[in-house]
């Protein structure tokens, strides 16, 4: 699995899967852009599916963080996603940065990305960027001694990382962004929304907030789970003997998805082959539990406070607090409800996740009009835009 590498932005961009292009100097932020060469195939046997099926390209994305160290992050993308555009272009484009939920990688959102795709002829002037965050995935530190397992979960510090990121990677390009995140990665597309409107939105034009979608995250819900979390980890196997294992305990006494299409992609990239064999996860989910109650706690008014229009994608309407609830009816942000579908909404229901992004983005980003109300609980007919859509 060789990685290629990629000039700077001054010269020619180079295809994502030439090795011939030589290396992007270091500087005192320096972030090295390299295409991962790895997978070969596009089939739909779910068996034998890639990332290549779902996004164009696959890259590494080095920065500088808040501690001074390099940091490398693993970022997938849609075609053009990284190309330049005109000025006419620029205006028109919008970026959805994609921020996943832990245990999981950048590629929970395979599905919905393969949607999107499939929808270019009306989504072309829309890009996906997925990433994988601070200790997930591929993503890592240069600094050996700190090790994955004592990478920082703070969702500050992995906000900074993901503006930082998603900055370096466009490359000075004018985008629209709207920040979309699930689970945790919600807890962290607050934080960087509020990066992109209130410090890039100042200093850096290039990039804008032009939306925020939260993805079945409510702090009252998380909030009260939280004292089952410890004993729901510790009942989680640390090891498999085999990929197939682990697709049976995911699939049957793990909660994950039964979407065999979105597991065969999702599921081994949150897994690790050990020496002797056997596969364990790359995420120790008992070093995450110091950093469970900051996720969560503010999270509503966190999610209330971002100016730009706001989208909350639910599995079912009970997961709302009060908080939010008022804030709904008052039409500060849409709603939508996937009442088929489990907590990974975007794995076991991707169609529907695509729709849904597709609706805000023609709603509010490219035709912009405010969130209408709620009619204080009742659903309005579609035509109406009401303020809950059920899908």
């Amino acid at each position: 699995d060789d990685d290629a590498t990629r000039p700077p932005r001054a010269s020619a961009r180079a295809s994502a899967h030439d090795a011939s292009v030589p290396a992007l100097a270091s500087t005192s932020t320096r972030a090295a852009l390299a295409s991962d060469a790895r997978g070969d195939s596009d089939g739909d046997d779910a068996t034998t599916r890639t990332w290549r099926a779902c996004f164009a390209t696959k890259t590494r994305v080095e920065i500088e963080d808040d501690d001074g160290r390099a940091r490398e992050f693993c970022v997938y993308a849609s075609e053009g996603a990284n190309a330049a555009f005109s000025a006419s272009a620029e205006e028109s484009r919008a970026t959805l940065f994609l921020l996943h939920g832990c245990p999981h990688t950048a590629l929970t959102w395979s599905l919905v990305a393969e949607t999107l795709r499939s929808r270019r002829e009306r989504c072309e002037i829309v890009d996906v960027v997925a990433m994988d965050l601070r200790g997930h995935g591929e993503s890592h530190s240069h600094d050996d001694a700190l090790g994955e397992t004592k990478a920082s979960f703070d969702a500050d510090v992995m906000a900074r990382d993901c503006a930082k990121t998603l900055r370096r990677f466009v490359d000075g390009d004018a985008r629209r962004v709207v920040v979309v995140g699930h689970s945790m990665g919600g807890a962290v597309a607050t934080r960087v929304a509020k990066i992109l409107e209130t410090e890039f939105g100042v200093s850096d034009s290039a990039l804008t907030l032009a939306g925020l979608v939260l993805i079945d995250i409510v702090e009252g819900s998380a909030m009260k789970a939280l004292p089952a979390m410890g004993a729901l980890v510790d009942a989680r196997p640390t090891t498999f003997a085999s990929l197939a294992d682990a697709f049976h305990w995911s699939a049957t006494r793990g909660g994950g998805t039964k979407n065999q299409r979105s597991a065969s992609l999702s599921l081994p990239s949150q897994l690790r082959e050990t020496d002797g064999g056997a596969w364990t996860w790359r995420v120790d989910l008992r070093d995450t539990a110091p950093y469970w109650r900051s996720w969560y706690e503010g999270l509503s008014k966190r999610f209330l406070a971002v100016k730009a229009p706001k989208l909350l994608l639910l599995a079912g309407n009970d997961r709302l607090d009060t908080e939010l609830m008022i804030a709904q009816m008052q039409g500060k942000f849409q709603m939508t409800l996937l009442p088929n579908a489990g907590h990974a909404i975007q794995e076991d229901d991707p169609e529907s996740v695509a729709n849904a992004l597709e609706n805000f983005l023609a709603r509010y980003v490219f035709h912009p009009r405010p969130t209408p109300p709620s009619f204080l609980g009742t659903e309005a007919p579609r035509e109406w835009g009401s303020g809950i859509v059920r899908e």
